[in-house]
């Protein structure tokens, strides 16, 4: 699998302005799953960040 480093933020930016499209969009949402739903992205996010940096920030 290509490393997709240069990308992350790209996709990092995207899967932010979709969540908050959907959060805006649907009022139907509690503010309680928008939060959830946001700390899940961020759990992702940071776990992704981590496990790149592990396989592709070595020198």
């Amino acid at each position: 699998m290509a490393p997709s480093v240069t990308l992350h933020g790209v996709e990092q930016a995207t899967l932010y302005s979709l969540l908050c499209a959907t959060a805006r969009n649907v009022d139907v949402w509690h503010r309680r799953d928008r939060h959830r739903i946001t700390q899940s992205l961020r759990l992702y996010v940071r776990m992704r960040s981590a496990h790149e940096e592990r396989f592709y920030g070595r020198s």
